[in-house]
């Protein structure tokens, strides 16, 4: 109830408009006191929600982020109440529309996490209730019919809700909000046809009555899935996430079956979380599935499905683990060990899971790095300060993304053949954890304690130094999981599988042959999708890359060929030239396979070198630049940076266009001043203020002209706003450059006003051209 609360708003919102297009202040002023109430519940529900969460850290972020939208929905009040006011006087509702419009938003903001898990659970409900729903009208059972009917509508309405708060928090995106509001729409036309079906199919249970039921009840799931995909708008980042969840569930598992007598609430309330965690992955993961190649598709949902059937099993172990009877202790200990199995196999679809989804695990644990590092960084400029809270929001950040490095990891262990390899991570994964736990955190509270010792911030410094080495060694063992690599695993598993159907035929054993030809299936499936994903890498070699698809394409007209040549073997005991084209489709089909091995390999090899071409030059280029700042002043580096960030966008006849030109144009005039500063001349000094006056006076006419193009009109008026600023720091700009050419050359008071004045100017230029082109790509939208 909670999430869907605002629901109430939109309805205020109208009444509002009428009361002001009335021109009724009482009226106008009870409804404004009603938005503040409603939006001030909001809140409370939402702090209510904080307070449950156990982590101290999410719980302050979340807190934070309470206050920050409570400060928001505060201005946005005020300025409602004023605009209701002037809309008054002129009985003119659209003068409410801007400042409604951003209060809907803002109001959106508060429950769009909340919806968005909301509306997976109740996608799962509505598929179970749908699955109930064609047995009982079978039966005539009238009264549990009437019961799936309300409860699927009501489910379907609450969907219908999310989404709409969903599409409001949407910001950008007008395709989707769109698309999610057809589709809410169309899901909630379906509701009304399912009662109208239902009612009928109970009159008369005919194959007719019944074959119109399924059909409602396929375009139901099929408008669900839809609104779901463009609700969620999922990532593999997002399956990655639900994935710790799920790990997270099963550890209070893991430690009860360990006990001796594992106690049966505690079983049976972890197991109902894990299911409940483990829905809303499984209904994101189809999801995903969909947006993909027919391939990759097929292995997410493959996957998706085997998660969903281990934790069914897990639950009926555990209920099998307590169930009544007179057991012996060898009985009851190996109904545990089933319970430990069905826990290590939901762990193991977790993983395949998200390893199915993250075609590039590497690439994730590269950027995890990344994140470990920004963390330690935090973690040093924290621990400088002595700000007790930073190293607290810091630490904690840390132990996050590290604990996400080890998770990945640990799955990316689980799928890789090499047991040394395995080995090495998992044993990495353990001294990371020993790290956080064991030795950084006393070591941390130690140098916060005595800050003046320089032994212990030493032996601070040296255990962070061995963190961020050890989080970079993960990257480096993972780089054994990237697509190119798999692609090596695949084909060492398929050579197997091939050995084994060719004894298959050389014995006539038809049953093995045909296992054998249907796991070769499997894995070729999953080959071309590894191939994808390495060709998703590969913008280098054009050449390279379709050579290797074109091998990856022949594997399949091998396939063929082997599954003809193989019947023909089996059904023809003795004839050895039958087998022997057997063993020569065999033979080329490995040798195809190993040209595919080969080929990814090269092309990791020179996207590696691609890379580290790209890394040079731009290393080299920050060199030059540095260089060249080395004995620049505050003035030439503020008009470097804004023609930096021109050099970033495209110059042409649009108003952003134009904006882009005349910022560079200030960049560049800048630059100029700095060296007029310097040489001391007066009247050049005039007469480059006032270029760039001129040039400021362009950036406002296209600022202006960007926002009337502009239909955000909470943008466009951040628009004119930085170009007002802009404009007013021309002025300054040439008042400053007027004293300073009045005064001594060396007074330290003028030559730091026109350096403020520069940097001011630089600042609101730059987000002048940044606004533009954020609302022309809105435009595109």
């Amino acid at each position: 109830q909670e999430v869907i609360s605002a629901k109430t708003i939109p309805d205020l919102m109208e009444a509002l408009k009428k009361a002001v297009g009335e021109g009724d202040p009482n009226e106008t002023d009870a409804i404004l006191r009603a938005i503040k109430k409603e939006l001030d519940d909001q809140m409370e529900a939402a702090e209510e929600n904080a307070k449950k969460v156990t982590d101290p850290h999410l719980k302050a972020n979340l807190q934070r982020a309470i206050d920050g939208l409570r400060d928001k929905l505060d201005d946005m009040l005020k300025r409602l109440r004023d605009a209701a006011n002037d809309a008054l006087r002129s009985r003119d509702p659209d003068k409410l529309r801007a400042v409604i419009d951003q209060l809907d938003k803002t109001s959106a903001k508060i429950i769009e996490g909340p919806a968005k898990d909301a509306m997976l659970q109740a996608s799962a409900n509505l598929d179970s209730l749908l699955d109930e729903l064609p047995p009982m009208i079978k039966k005539q059972d009238k009264e549990t019919v009437a019961d799936i009917v309300r409860d699927a509508q009501r489910e379907i309405a609450a969907q219908s809700q999310l989404a709409r708060a969903i599409s409001i928090a949407i910001d950008g995106d007008p395709y989707r909000q769109g698309k999610i509001e057809s589709e809410a729409k169309n899901l909630r036309d379906l509701g009304e046809v399912l009662g109208a079906t239902s009612r009928k199919a109970l009159q008369k249970a005919s194959p007719e009555s019944l074959k119109a039921l399924d059909d409602v009840i396929g375009r139901l799931r099929d408008a669900m899935d839809n609104l779901v995909k463009a609700a969620m708008n999922t990532t593999p980042d997002d399956i990655f996430t639900n994935a710790q969840n799920i790990a997270k569930t099963l550890e209070p598992l893991r430690a009860e079956a360990s006990k001796p007598k594992p106690e049966k609430t505690k079983v049976m309330t972890s197991a109902a979380e894990a299911v409940n965690a483990v829905k809303p992955q499984v209904q994101l993961a189809k999801q995903f599935a969909q947006g993909l190649d027919s391939d990759s598709g097929k292995l997410v949902g493959d996957a998706a499905d085997n998660l969903k059937d281990s934790v069914a099993n897990l639950v009926n172990a555990a209920k099998q683990m307590f169930q009544p009877g007179n057991f012996s202790p060898q009985q009851q200990r190996a109904k545990t060990d089933l319970f430990k199995k069905a826990i290590d196999a939901v762990t193991k679809a977790n993983g395949a899971l998200v390893n199915a989804a993250s075609d590039s695990p590497d690439e994730v644990m590269q950027a995890l790095n990344g994140k470990v590092k920004g963390d330690i960084q935090k973690l040093r400029d924290a621990i400088e300060r002595g700000d007790i809270q930073d190293v607290a929001n810091a630490l904690q950040d840390l132990r996050d993304d590290v604990k996400k490095q080890t998770f990945l990891a640990k799955l990316i262990a689980d799928g890789i053949d090499d047991p040394e390899l395995r080995k090495k991570l998992l044993e990495l994964c353990e001294q990371l954890d020993r790290d956080l736990v064991g030795e950084l955190l006393p070591s941390i509270k130690s140098a916060i304690a005595n800050r003046e010792n320089q032994e212990i911030l030493d032996e601070l410094d040296n255990y962070i130094d061995q963190l961020a080495r050890r989080s970079t060694a993960l990257v480096l063992l993972a780089d054994m999981s990237s697509p190119e690599e798999k692609i090596g695993q695949n084909v060492k598993q398929m050579n197997k599988i091939l050995s084994e159907i060719q004894t298959a035929v050389e014995g006539y054993n038809t049953s093995n042959a045909a296992a054998g030809l249907k796991e070769l299936k499997e894995l070729l499936i999953q080959h071309r999708a590894i191939a994808h994903a390495v060709t998703d890498r590969t913008e280098h070699d054009p050449s390279g890359t379709k050579q290797f698809l074109d091998n990856v394409k022949e594997l399949d007209d091998l396939y063929s060929k082997l599954v003809t040549d193989t019947k023909k073997a089996l059904t023809s005991p003795g004839d050895l030239n039958a087998q022997a084209k057997v063993r020569e489709d065999i033979n080329k089909f490995k040798q195809t396979a190993g040209v595919t091995v080969n080929k990814a390999i090269q092309l990791k090899k020179g996207r590696k070198e691609a890379e580290r071409i790209a890394a040079e030059e731009a290393k080299k280029r920050q060199e030059e630049e540095d260089r060249e700042f080395a004995n620049k002043d505050d003035i030439f580096k503020a008009g470097k940076t804004v023609e930096k960030l021109a050099r970033n966008y495209k110059e042409d006849g649009t108003p952003a266009g134009q904006l882009v030109k005349f910022a560079n144009q200030i960049g560049l005039a800048l630059q100029r001043l700095s060296d007029i500063a310097k040489s001391g001349s007066k009247r050049d000094m005039i007469m480059g203020t006032r270029e760039i006056a001129n040039y400021v006076k362009e950036v406002v006419k296209h600022a202006e002209a960007a926002a009337a193009q502009c239909k955000d009109p909470i943008l466009a008026r951040e628009l004119v706003d930085a170009a007002t600023v802009a404009k007013n720091f021309g002025v300054q700009l040439k008042i400053v450059a007027a004293v300073k050419a009045s005064s001594a050359d060396d007074d330290p008071t003028a030559a730091k006003s026109l350096v403020v004045c520069c940097q001011g100017l630089t600042k609101s230029v730059m987000e002048s051209v940044k606004v533009a082109q954020y609302a022309q790509l809105r435009k595109k939208l």
